[in-house]
C-alpha cells in the first residue's frame, strides 16, 4: 500500500466534499478486488 497526498490525486471539488465528513487524518480507500471469505484459502488447498 502506498500513501498519496489527496491534494495531488483528487480535484478540489471532491476534497471539499470529503472534508464535510473528515477534516484531517488518514482515510483508507480499499481496492476494488474482492476478498476471500475467512478460511477460504485454507480449505481450497485440502
Amino acid at each position: 500500500m502506498k500513501y498519496l497526498n489527496a491534494l495531488n490525486v483528487f480535484p478540489d471539488e471532491l476534497l471539499v466534499e470529503i472534508r464535510k465528513y473528515i477534516s484531517e487524518g488518514f482515510l483508507y480507500i480499499p481496492g476494488t478486488d474482492t476478498r476471500k471469505e475467512w478460511g477460504e484459502h485454507f480449505w481450497s488447498k485440502i
